[in-house]
């Protein structure tokens, strides 16, 4: 979302499983010489393309870390929430 002119730049709706492989797609559809703010999105998208494609943008994100992640260092008997990018 444009926070000047409340404009949505780029928006996908789609089932809740496999999120993750649109959000590259919606960047491109930003051109490359407009800043973006902000990427949001949920845990989904907490994953290595999504990155790569975030970071390319130097866009700052907004994203928790996958619950499954959490529960699986959790079962560990890990006291630290790790993240694997």
């Amino acid at each position: 979302m444009d926070t000047t002119t409340s404009d949505i730049r780029a928006v996908e709706f789609i089932p809740s499983s496999g999120n993750s492989p649109v959000l590259p797609e919606l960047l491109e559809q930003i051109p490359e010489g407009e800043e973006v703010g902000t990427v949001t999105a949920d845990g989904d998208y907490d994953a290595r393309g999504c990155n790569i494609a975030i970071i390319d943008r130097h866009a700052p994100a907004i994203i928790p870390i996958r619950v499954t992640l959490i529960n699986r260092f959790n079962t560990l008997g890990t006291a630290k929430t790790a993240r694997m990018v």
